[in-house]
């Protein structure tokens, strides 16, 4: 499939899936699936203790990684009209989104400071989650 129809498909499936919440707006559902995703990420990295576990959590980091990246351009393909549903929705999920982004920083912190892992395994690690936002 090519990546515009990704996109595309994955915008759609968002808007469904708040549709069928009628007292969600999009960008609130779009929301809740980015801080369920962050959530899901920051267990995969808790898992890392070693160089064998942060091999064996890579494909998780990865689709994880996709999942996020496809929800981010969801939200944008939102659109701009409806900023003040974006601003509450963001509002409405500001102390969880940003524990979950507080974790994840705190969780790459860890994992570089493991002892013995070696600069590859890092820079496996940072190009699985490379389009993950450090904040949001």
């Amino acid at each position: 499939m090519q990546p515009v129809k990704r996109i595309a498909l994955a915008a759609a499936l968002v808007l469904a899936g708040a549709a069928g919440c009628s007292d969600q707006t999009p960008h609130e559902a779009n929301t809740k699936d980015y801080l369920e995703l962050r959530t899901k990420l920051n267990g995969v990295l808790a898992t890392v203790q070693d160089e064998a576990s942060l091999e064996a959590a890579l494909p998780r980091l990865e689709a994880l990684n996709q999942r996020i990246k496809l929800n981010v351009e969801a939200q944008a393909a939102l659109g701009a009209e409806a900023e003040e549903q974006r601003r509450k929705a963001l509002a409405k999920f500001k102390s969880e989104i940003e524990a979950q982004s507080h974790a994840f920083g705190d969780h790459i912190s860890r994992i570089r400071k493991i002892e013995g892992l070696s600069p590859e395994a890092l820079r496996k690690l940072l190009d699985a989650i490379k389009d993950v936002p450090p904040e949001s």
